[in-house]
């Protein structure tokens, strides 16, 4: 009988594992495209400093080149839905801090009740 409760144990945290790993990437899948969009607001930076190096003679394409700059860095890029949390990395870390603190607190419950 004891052996029975313990496959269905293991069976259990394997559904669990799989679980929390499927959820987990598709969180990834999420948070990924908004870090590339971020990524690529500092790419267009960079390269409107090199245009504007090579277009140091004209001074109406100089202004022009400013005006985008300071739009691009007054304007934050962030997704954060219904502004509860931004869509980033570091949320994917907490995600995860978390979780596994759960598991180990629910772990050493399930192992002070076995003493």
């Amino acid at each position: 009988m004891e052996l029975c409760s313990v496959k269905s144990s293991t069976s259990d945290r394997i559904s669990y594992i799989s679980w929390f790993f499927y959820h987990f990437c598709l969180m990834v899948i999420l948070i990924e495209p908004c870090h590339r969009t971020h990524q690529q607001k500092e790419d267009i930076q960079e390269l409107i400093d090199r245009v504007k190096y090579v277009w140091s003679e004209c001074d109406s394409i100089l202004y022009e080149l400013d005006n985008f700059k300071r739009t691009i860095e007054l304007n934050e890029v962030t997704f954060s839905p219904l502004n509860l949390f931004a869509l980033n990395r570091s949320l994917a870390v907490k995600v995860v801090g978390c979780a596994l603190t759960y598991l180990i607190v629910m772990s050493q419950f399930k192992l002070m009740f076995y003493i």
